[in-house]
């Protein structure tokens, strides 16, 4: 479990998994100037769902709690990437 701090707001904590997923989905924002809604479970909260607007404007940190690389494959990026580019949100 890994710590993310989206804005101003507290740090949230949320699986490494669920993590590398939004920190690649925030690049793919930044690089195309698009924002979209990112849904995620919070398993600290019992599983309890959030969703954040994830602009390239905001500030975004990532803490990871492992240190070996999480791997996501670029097929399940592209996935990820055409549905918030269609959709408007994107589920991880």
């Amino acid at each position: 479990m890994g710590l993310m701090q989206y804005g101003m707001g507290a740090p949230t904590i949320v699986d490494d998994r669920v993590l590398v997923r939004i920190a690649a989905l925030r690049d793919l924002a930044r690089t195309n100037g698009e924002a979209f809604f990112v849904n995620f479970r919070q398993a600290a909260h019992g599983g309890s769902k959030v969703a954040i607007w994830l602009h390239p404007a905001v500030a975004l940190r990532i803490v990871y709690e492992r240190v070996e690389p999480v791997p996501i494959s670029g097929a399940e990026l592209s996935g990820l990437a055409e549905t918030a580019r269609v959709a408007g949100d994107v589920s991880v």
